[in-house]
């Protein structure tokens, strides 16, 4: 959860995240889907759109 941050906002910190990740020499990343919270959504609806936006290839 990023309180006060846009879907724009959460993509660019999660990129420079995997760019350091992707630096280090014990390779590793993470993969992570975005959703905003609508006032009717229950937390299932929100967890569900974001893991609809989970990447499904790797970038290895």
């Amino acid at each position: 959860m990023m309180s006060g941050a846009t879907i724009t906002d959460a993509r660019e910190r999660f990129a420079a995240i995997q760019i350091a990740l992707a630096a280090d020499p014990d390779r590793c990343e993470i993969k992570v889907g975005f959703a905003s919270l609508t006032a009717e959504d229950s937390a299932a609806e929100l967890i569900k759109r974001a893991d609809a936006e989970l990447p499904t290839t790797s970038r290895r």
